[in-house]
């Protein structure tokens, strides 16, 4: 009589853990799918930001390349300059390049896409860039686009929706350090062998 008492108990309590177990895993299984839902519902609002965000960086390209016609730009020097204007900087100096850089939040953005590039490494030493030493690569590049004597060109030529500037006699490396420097600030220009644009 013992022993059945024994076993019934025993039973009861294996009952009851069972129970608990069921209970435990329920209730976690519950928690499982409401943090599920509230992370898809997480993800829905980001995607619904990202395609905002890409709706209204493609408004702003398309806004600057409007500006770009207004303003007659036809060659590189002339998105440097809007680019400085939009910072309200003026100039050619190192010092100018370096506010347009550390204080407009695309020069992080500018100097990821350069120090991401072999060729701006290679004529770097292999070393990345720092926001000043590219604000000196890129004063070098406006003074000698402001000393060099360029063909008068009538209008500025498009494709797609990009304007296609003369390269100038820039090297590769100044080419991706300009082209960064457009693509952060939201202008959509293909920088393009001379030859290649009177061809186009």
């Amino acid at each position: 009589m013992q022993l059945v008492s024994s076993l019934v108990e025993d039973l009861r309590r294996k009952d009851e853990d069972a129970r608990r177990k069921d209970e435990d895993a329920r209730r976690k299984e519950k928690e499982l799918l409401d943090d599920l839902r509230h992370k898809d519902a997480q993800v829905d609002e980001l995607n619904k930001a990202l395609r905002s965000a890409a709706a209204l960086a493609a408004q702003l390209r398309f806004q600057n390349l409007a500006r770009l016609r207004l303003a007659c730009v036809v060659e590189v020097r002339g998105v440097l300059d809007m680019c400085l204007r939009e910072a309200n900087q003026h100039g050619s100096s190192t010092d100018v390049f370096t506010k347009l850089l550390a204080n407009s939040p695309q020069g992080g953005k500018v100097l990821d896409c350069c120090n991401a590039d072999d060729k701006v490494l290679s004529d770097n030493s292999g070393q990345k860039h720092t926001l000043q030493t590219l604000a000196a690569e890129l004063a070098r590049i406006k003074r000698r686009l402001n000393k060099d004597s360029h063909p008068q060109r009538k209008a500025a030529q498009y494709t797609g929706e990009r304007l296609l500037l003369p390269r100038d006699g820039l090297s590769a490396s100044d080419v991706v350090i300009v082209s960064c420097l457009c693509d952060a600030f939201g202008y959509p220009v293909q920088i393009v062998d001379d030859l290649q644009l009177a061809d186009s």
